[in-house]
């Protein structure tokens, strides 16, 4: 070596320490450059709610920002978009967030997960300061949760590390709609306009104490240029009677003393105090009838071929204005955004009627979907929502049942072609089918048998191999997750009844008479005369029917025999043949033939 060890440990500790400063420098730098900063400023005290509800009831608000002494604070004249969460405490929670935002823009709802080019924006001014933002509409969105959260609004221009949070994020109480959850929630209804306010769009409409105190709900009088019912449809709201201009629905606590303002006048100005004392209720605010009808009965669902069948109970009214009809609700499971699914689904109203049951053939093939039904009273009251139930429409099954013989002997075997297809023609692979029979006439049913093709649901199966009567059958698909139930057609297989054929002289002279006798079975009556006896006489060369003689049963053990007596009346060569005509249990039946020599 040319230099010394103490010189090569030196140099070895000064580029250490050189790495050591360099990884000092970027573990500093980086975090600045992704943190997130803050911004001065959050929502406006008069223009934010103390109540929002858990569901997708929509909230009204405005917020400011200036900027802070945060150096990666708001620029003067830049564009950011606006995220509004509800959070469990003061700073964002991941996942534990919630919360839409409408982007008018786009027309469409945006969950606090989700890319930050998909929310609404703000433009800062010359000082990069939001004096006052134009409304925004949010929800929660969670019938899961409810109690104190704290609604922060969040802002960036969509580059990476350049989200900024307000520094004020005021604390609210989450309502619990529905009123079923544990924990001592705040229960909450809501109350819409149940006469015409007399205001046009976009107009201020609120809650408040009892004695025009804290704002508890917030919103803007329709037409408002949000979808507030998830429907897909801008501004199709109609909350009170007829004609949308000026319909508001605010969320509210239970059991709590509050007035409505329109533009911060008391309405209708005669107007008290309002209470109400029941969760899940939609009232009809400011009308004579302010009683919800009570909730439908027990709702149920069956899924079927491109619909869903719904039924439940009647409701009952006693507010005086009388049921006027239900409302249906549906909605599909929701969509995880983000990596997590932190929000439930809206349900949207898709039909109202009087009556107590609804099919829906409006969902898409295969989509779980929910629903829920409520009571609605000529005042426009609303009553509770039922419970849920879930089903599928489910793609069309075509299920086929062919005898392979309509009519077979007695005692013969039944024997049938079956298929379990889709509407395209094409067998539903691993599909089950239930073979069932019948006796009289498919009143009753019982099942003989399961069928399946594997991997293809198509094949014959021998239903039984001493068949003695008339027989239904019918072939019983229950469905599957994507495929709906199915029946086949009821067919028939008839056997024949078993009919000796008559006995005979080798030959006989004409006009003499004899004995003719046979068997069949099954048993007959006694005394009946169910067997012809036909006569054929061969004549240049084919058989020529010439005479026909009803037989009379004779009751045996375990058969009937049929007898005549008869004479031939000229000579040649005859061929007798029993005949039996169909009845109820059976088809019609010829025998084997015995040849007679006339003299």
């Amino acid at each position: 070596m040319n230099e010394s060890s103490p010189m090569l440990v030196r140099r070895a500790v000064r580029s250490a320490l050189a790495l050591v400063c360099a990884f000092v420098v970027l573990a500093v730098a980086a975090p600045a450059a992704l943190a997130a900063g803050t911004f001065t400023g959050g929502p406006i005290a008069n223009d934010m709610p103390l109540y929002v509800a858990n569901d997708h009831t929509v909230t009204a608000m405005r917020f400011a920002a200036s900027p802070s002494a945060d150096p990666s604070t708001l620029q003067p004249n830049t564009e950011y978009y606006v995220k509004v969460r509800f959070s469990p405490s003061p700073t964002p929670q991941g996942s534990n967030n919630r919360g839409f935002i409408w982007n008018a823009a786009s027309g469409q709802w945006v969950q606090e997960r989700d890319e930050w080019a998909n929310f609404p924006t703000v433009t800062t001014d010359a000082d990069g300061k939001i004096t006052q933002s134009p409304w925004f509409f949010v929800k929660f969105a969670d019938v899961t949760k409810s109690g104190a959260y704290y609604v922060l609004v969040s802002l960036s221009t969509g580059a990476s590390g350049s989200t900024l949070n307000g520094s004020d994020a005021p604390a609210v109480t989450v309502l619990d709609m529905r009123g079923d959850l544990t924990g001592a929630p705040v229960r909450g209804f809501w109350v819409h306009n149940g006469t015409a306010t007399g205001q046009s769009g976009g107009k201020r409409a609120d809650a408040v104490a009892g004695g025009l105190g804290t704002v508890w709900a917030l919103q803007r009088t329709e037409p408002n240029l949000c979808d507030d019912d998830a429907n897909g449809a801008v501004d199709d709201e109609d909350y009170g009677p007829t004609g949308a201009a000026g319909d508001f629905r605010l969320a509210v606590p239970v059991d709590a003393g509050f007035d409505v303002r329109l533009q911060s006048d008391v309405w209708p100005s005669a107007a008290t105090s309002f209470t109400g004392g029941t969760a899940d209720v939609d009232i009809a605010y400011g009308t004579d009838d302010q009683t919800a009808p009570t909730a439908p009965g027990v709702l149920s669902a069956e899924e079927g071929a491109g619909q869903v069948s719904l039924q439940w109970t009647p409701a009952t009214d006693d507010g005086g204005s009388d049921l006027s009809g239900y409302v249906v609700y549906r909605w599909a499971d929701p969509t995880p955004i983000g990596g997590a699914t932190a929000y439930t689904s809206a349900p949207v109203a898709i039909a109202t009627t009087d009556q107590t049951s609804y099919v829906d053939a409006t969902g898409t093939i295969g989509t779980r979907y929910s629903y829920c039904v409520r009571a609605v009273d000529a005042a426009t009251n609303y009553g509770p929502r039922s419970n849920e139930v879930t089903a599928t429409p489910k793609s069309e099954s075509v299920v086929m049942l062919i005898p392979v013989k309509a009519v077979v002997g007695w005692l013969g075997t039944a024997a049938l072609d079956w298929s379990i297809k889709d509407i395209g023609g094409d067998p539903i692979v691993d599909a089950v089918g239930h073979l069932e029979r019948s006796v009289d006439k498919g009143v009753t049913w019982r099942t003989v048998t399961d069928v399946s093709g594997d991997p293809y649901a198509a094949g014959t199966v021998v239903a039984t191999n001493d068949l003695t009567r008339r027989t239904w059958y019918r072939l019983r698909y229950d469905g599957s997750g994507l495929y709906a139930a199915g029946m086949s057609k009821n067919v028939q297989i008839v056997p024949r009844v078993c009919l000796g054929r008559p006995s005979a002289p080798k030959a006989v002279r004409h006009g003499a008479k004899f004995l003719s006798s046979g068997t069949m079975k099954p048993r007959h009556a006694g005394g009946a005369w169910t067997v012809r006896i036909k006569c054929y006489k061969r004549v240049s060369g084919s058989w020529k029917l010439k005479k026909t003689v009803h037989a009379r049963n004779v009751s045996k053990p375990t058969y009937t025999q049929y007898r005549a007596t008869f004479a031939l009346p000229s000579a040649g060569k005859w061929k007798l043949v029993a005949y039996h005509p169909s009845d109820a249990q059976h088809a019609a039946t010829t025998s084997s033939a015995r040849y007679v020599t006339v003299r």
